[in-house]
This record gives C-alpha cells, sequence and structure tokens, in this order.
C-alpha cells in the first residue's frame, strides 16, 4: 500500500465529547507552494483540520492561496466553532480568506517586503497570538511581533517590538475591521517569537508571560477590560542565556510552564557534551506569579534538536520529539528524569521519496497530540497521550497532509475556566463542560 497517494482520507474517529468553546477548532498550516498528491496546486491552498468533525482529516482548504503559513500562524473560531480570521503575521484574512478591512501589513520588519513575496512566509514560528477581548464581545486582540536578523546569522531570531492589533467583528457587515493596528504594547529585546497565553483564574482575563532574551525575566502581561499592559516582572533562573534553541509551553490546566533548552547547540554546530535542560516553571493563575519548581538536565550527546514539548490534556506527561524518537516524561514526579521513557521509534516509510523524521508537536482541541513529519506530509498521531508508556498509543503515518509542514500553529486553552473558589474567582464566571 502507498499511503502518501491513496490514504489523503485516512480517518482516525474522534471520541465524543461535549466542547462548549471551539475557538481553536480550526487550524490552517503549511506551506502552500508545495503538493504532496495532487489535491492541492502547488501556490494554492493550505492544509487544514476542521476539529468540528467526526473525523481527524487533514484536507486542502483552496480558497487560501494567498496565506503564507510555513512560519507564524494563528486563527480564531467562534463559540461554534466557525471561522473568523486568521493571519500569517503579515496579513489579517476573514472568513472569505481575503484580507479583513485594514488587515494589510502587520509586524513590519526590515525583511518584510521581500518576505512577503517570498513562497513561505516569515521563517518564524509563534510570532503571534490571537485572544478574544475581556468584556467586549466582538472585540479580538493580536499579540504579534516583527522578528529581524540576528547579525551574522540568517535565523529570525531577534525580536525589538511586541506589537498588538484589534479587530472587531462587527465591522464590514460581520467580515471584521482591523480598528487599531501595529500598535507598540513595548519596545524590548525578547526571545524570538514564544509566545504564550493562559486564562486568568477570575475566567475572563489572560495572562501573556514573554522570556526576555540573554536574561533571567519574564515580562507577564495582563489582558483585561481595560487593555493589555504590562503587570509585573518574574526572576527565574536559567541555566544559559537564551540565546540557544529553546521552547516553551503551558499545561493545560495553567499551574505550569515547562521550559526546554537545547544546549547541545550554540548558533553553530552542535556541541558533543552539553546537556538539555529542561525546567518546570509552576504558575499562578491568580497572580501571575512565575517560580521555578524543578530542573533536570538530560546528558546526551546525541539530542541535538531536542527542544520541541507537549504536554497531555491532564497536564501530567510531556512529549518531546526527537529526530527518530519520542520521548515522555512524568512531568509531575518528583525525579522526572527517572521516568524518561521512549514511546516510538521513527520506523521510515519505504514508500516515501524523501528520508523524514520526528519534528514539531501540537495539542489538539480532542486531546490527541500530533507530531508532524521534517519530510513534511506524513505525519504523527499520538492517540491516548494521558497514558503511560506504549499505551499512549502513537500512530506513526496516520495522518496525510497535502501540503508540506514545518510549523503547527499554537493555541491557548480557551475551554480553561476560573478556578472555583479562589479568591480570584470574584465574576460569577462557571466552568463550562470540557
Amino acid at each position: 500500500m502507498k499511503p502518501l497517494i491513496i490514504t489523503l482520507a485516512f480517518i482516525f474517529t474522534l471520541p465524543c465529547s461535549i466542547y462548549t468553546q471551539k475557538n481553536d477548532f480550526n487550524w490552517l498550516f503549511g506551506n502552500t507552494y508545495t503538493n504532496a498528491t495532487g489535491i492541492c496546486e502547488v501556490g494554492v491552498g493550505t492544509n487544514h483540520i476542521d476539529f468540528g468533525k467526526d473525523s481527524l482529516v487533514i484536507n486542502c482548504l483552496k480558497e487560501s492561496h494567498i496565506f503564507r503559513p510555513d512560519g507564524s500562524m494563528a486563527s480564531i473560531s467562534d463559540d461554534e466553532g466557525n471561522l473568523l480570521f486568521y493571519s500569517d503575521n503579515m496579513d489579517i484574512y476573514n472568513a472569505r480568506h481575503e484580507i479583513m478591512k485594514g488587515g494589510d501589513s502587520i509586524s513590519i520588519c526590515a525583511e518584510y517586503d521581500f518576505y512577503y513575496t517570498h513562497t513561505r512566509g516569515k521563517p518564524t514560528a509563534q510570532c503571534l497570538i490571537i485572544l478574544p477581548y475581556p468584556g467586549q464581545e466582538d472585540r479580538y486582540i493580536i499579540v504579534h511581533q516583527a522578528p529581524n536578523r540576528r547579525l551574522n546569522s540568517g535565523s529570525f531570531t531577534r525580536v525589538e517590538e511586541t506589537l498588538y492589533s484589534i479587530i472587531d467583528m462587527s465591522g464590514d457587515n460581520g467580515l471584521g475591521e482591523v480598528i487599531k493596528k501595529n500598535e507598540v504594547l513595548i519596545e524590548e529585546r525578547f526571545a524570538a517569537c514564544k509566545l504564550r497565553a493562559v486564562r486568568h483564574a477570575n475566567g475572563r482575563d489572560w495572562w501573556i508571560p514573554i522570556p526576555l532574551e540573554g536574561a533571567p525575566f519574564f515580562y507577564v502581561f495582563l489582558l483585561d477590560p481595560e487593555g493589555i499592559h504590562l503587570h509585573h516582572i518574574d526572576t527565574i533562573h536559567r541555566p544559559v542565556q537564551l540565546l540557544l534553541p529553546f521552547n516553551f509551553k503551558p499545561s493545560p490546566q495553567g499551574d505550569m510552564f515547562v521550559l526546554v533548552i537545547d544546549e547541545t547547540r550554540t548558533w553553530g554546530p552542535p556541541h558533543p557534551t552539553y546537556p538539555v535542560t529542561i525546567q518546570s516553571i509552576s504558575f499562578d493563575r491568580c497572580s501571575g506569579k512565575l517560580e521555578l519548581s524543578n530542573e533536570f538536565r538530560i546528558d546526551a550527546s546525541n539530542l541535538y534538536k531536542l527542544i520541541f514539548v507537549e504536554f497531555d490534556p491532564n497536564g501530567r506527561f510531556i512529549y518531546l520529539p526527537h529526530v527518530k524518537y519520542i520521548y515522555q516524561i512524568d512531568i509531575r514526579d518528583p525525579d522526572p528524569l527517572s521516568t524518561l521513557d521512549t514511546v516510538a521509534v521513527h520506523s521510515e516509510d519505504p514508500d516515501l521519496f524523501i528520508r523524514s523524521s520526528f519534528l514539531k508537536i501540537g495539542l489538539t482541541p480532542k486531546g490527541q497530540i500530533i507530531v508532524i513529519s521534517s519530510g513534511g506530509y506524513q505525519h504523527t498521531l499520538i492517540a491516548n497521550p494521558e497514558l503511560k508508556g506504549k499505551s499512549s498509543n502513537v500512530l506513526q503515518h496516520t495522518l496525510i497532509s497535502p501540503k508540506l509542514v514545518n510549523e503547527l500553529p499554537y493555541f491557548p486553552n480557551f475551554r480553561l475556566g476560573p478556578i472555583d473558589n479562589s479568591p480570584c474567582d470574584t465574576l460569577g464566571i462557571n466552568n463550562e463542560p470540557k
């Protein structure tokens, strides 16, 4: 059987659940200027997953022919799961896949003109995030960054300023209108596009902690009905300056962040002896306080590129894809390193015309985890990531994408409600079924 050709519509049945906030139910991702199976022409369309469907299938969204989502990407849907708008950190597109009124030219940087016409867009991930504006029903805010090249490097890693734009969905006859654009939130050198958000314990507002580049500080912003503003700065010891590749993910419960730092690399070849450092950082959803709770190192010279991480939906296990392996760690265990387990070894598909390996990773709104392949088209599904070891059920070559994939979108947990009976549970907001 040749799955690359005939299993484009491979169906994996999702469990039946009740979801009340489906703001993350539309994923758009992948390089428009590729074509795996003939379903999507080169230069037309992008990958699309609609999690409102009964089955998990990566389809081709042909209408999205001008979207350049190979790097930064974000989208937002209404509570019923209907796509509202999306962005590639260059333009903002409405549900008709047209540039939204006022939505052109966001995150201007020195290389903007070149990358606007480049086939892959800005080669940077996680440089924007879309959140509902607290207390304003039809409004959304995009927090976004304009990365620039590091000196003597081709990498887009330096962020000199963080911006925001506001969308009013009542504008342009319900298609949305950008009413504020490229407003400067702060001029500060943050680490390489690591935008994350966690719902405040009151169930309405949002915390947005951003790590500073090269220093042990996290700038913690708060989005509330008054707008977005710097709330405080936390100091978290880090073993190295964050000039090295790293990743930063919150648990679905919002009570912890995991920071993975690849010390095997500098901006040159991999170092043969430096380890990978993993930090668990507790997070107080009432105060926005970050505090280092655990730190351990994986000392192995073959762990080059071990920086991508994702939680299981219960927030107990983390998964780390690394080229030919997927590792699982019980991050809640007092000795997390002792729980390190290899849950998958990459099996090369003989029909794949290019070599592939495990690459980026993302938790879906239905509780499975997708691991994309560096080969681009055949991807892995962790069907039961809440279970320990091989019971997590890693299914390789299961998902076929019409377009090459180098990045996955990041979404905060929109279904995270207030912490009941906490000092911050003051707004009368009820936790809804997940």
